[in-house]
C-alpha cells in the first residue's frame, strides 16, 4: 500500500508526525544535523531482530538529515553519509542471515547514493581544511584566487548533485524499499533451516563470534601493515571501521558495566587504528 501511494504521489518516508513538522515551521528553526541514536539490545535478542533494530536506526539517521542537507548544512550531509556507512556495515555484519538476491539489489542502490553524496563532502573538507588556510597564508600567490574560485565552483556543483540525489524518485523509492525489506523481507522468515537457526541465535552469541572473527582478521593483517600498499592499507582501514561500528551496535548486548566499558575501549582502539591508517593512505579531502 505504501508503495502504491508513493508511486502515485510525491509522498516519502518520514519519522516525524505532522504536528512535529508544524511546530518546527512555527519555530522557524533551521534544519539541524542529527547523529545516530544509541542502539539498545538485550543479550537474548534474536540475531534477526537485532539486525532489524540496528538497520532501522541507520535508516532513521539518513531520513532525519535530509532537511539539513537540502538547507546547505554540511553536517547534515556528513551525518547522512554516516548513516549510510553504518547501514552498509550492518548488512555486512549480518550477511550470514540475509538472502543474497534481495540484499544485493539494496546494496547496489546504497552504493549509488553514497557515490552521489561523497564528492560534496570531500570538497567541503578539502576547501575547509586545505584550500582556505592556504589561501589565507598565500593570498598574493599567483593563481591562488583563480584556484580558490575553481574549487568553489566544483564544490557548489557537487552540493547540487547531492541535493538532486536526495530529491529524486530513486531516493524516495530506495528508502521505502529498505523499510519494507526490514519489516517484511524474505530474510525475516527464511525457509532454509541453517538461516533460521542463525537468525534465532541470541545476539550476545553471534555478536561475540563476529567481533572475534573480524578483530582476529584485522590483527593478522595489521602485522603486515608496513608491507601493504595504499590500496591494502585502505582496505584494512575499512575493516577497522566496520569493527568500530560493530562494537557500537553490540555494546548493550553484553550485560554488565565492565563488558560495556570494554566495548567502548574496543571502539576507541579501532578508531585510533582507522585514523592512523587514514593518515598514511589518503589525501586530506578523503579522510572523512
Amino acid at each position: 500500500m505504501a508503495g502504491t501511494i508513493a508511486r502515485a504521489t510525491s509522498s516519502e518516508l518520514t519519522i516525524k508526525s505532522k504536528a512535529q513538522r508544524g511546530y518546527e515551521l512555527l519555530d522557524g528553526n533551521d534544519p539541524s544535523a542529527a547523529k545516530a541514536e544509541p542502539v539498545v539490545l538485550t543479550p537474548d535478542t534474536a540475531t534477526r531482530d537485532a539486525f532489524r533494530v540496528i538497520a532501522a536506526s541507520c535508516v532513521k539517521q539518513v531520513i532525519v538529515n535530509k532537511p539539513g542537507l537540502l538547507a546547505g548544512n554540511p553536517e547534515g550531509l556528513h551525518q547522512m553519509r554516516v548513516g549510510l556507512r553504518r547501514l552498509r556495515a550492518a548488512i555486512s555484519l549480518f550477511a550470514s542471515i540475509l538472502r543474497e538476491a534481495e540484499t544485493n539489489a539494496i546494496k547496489s542502490e546504497l552504493k549509488w547514493l553514497m557515490a552521489e553524496l561523497s564528492p560534496a563532502r570531500e570538497f567541503t573538507v578539502f576547501t575547509t581544511r586545505v584550500v582556505e588556510p592556504a589561501r589565507r597564508r598565500h593570498a598574493r600567490m599567483t593563481g591562488m584566487r583563480r584556484l580558490s574560485h575553481d574549487l568553489a565552483e566544483q564544490r557548489r556543483s557537487s552540493e547540487l548533485r547531492a541535493r538532486n540525489a536526495v530529491q529524486s524518485e530513486r531516493f524516495r523509492h530506495l528508502l521505502l524499499t529498505v523499510a519494507a525489506w526490514l519489516e517484511i523481507g524474505e530474510w525475516r522468515h527464511p525457509q532454509a533451516d541453517l538461516l533460521r537457526e542463525r537468525g534465532d541465535t541470541p545476539i550476545a552469541i553471534s555478536a561475540a563470534e563476529e567481533l572475534r572473527r573480524r578483530s582476529k582478521k584485522i590483527c593478522k593483517r595489521g602485522r603486515l601493515v608496513a608491507k601493504l600498499d595504499r590500496h591494502g592499507r585502505h582496505k584494512l582501514r575499512i575493516q577497522a571501521k566496520k569493527v568500530r561500528y560493530a562494537a557500537e551496535f553490540f555494546e548493550t548486548a553484553f550485560p554488565g558495566k565492565k563488558r560495556r566499558s570494554c566495548g567502548r575501549r574496543f571502539s576507541r582502539r579501532s578508531m585510533k587504528c582507522r585514523t592512523a591508517l587514514a593518515a598514511s593512505t589518503t589525501s586530506p579531502c578523503m579522510k572523512t
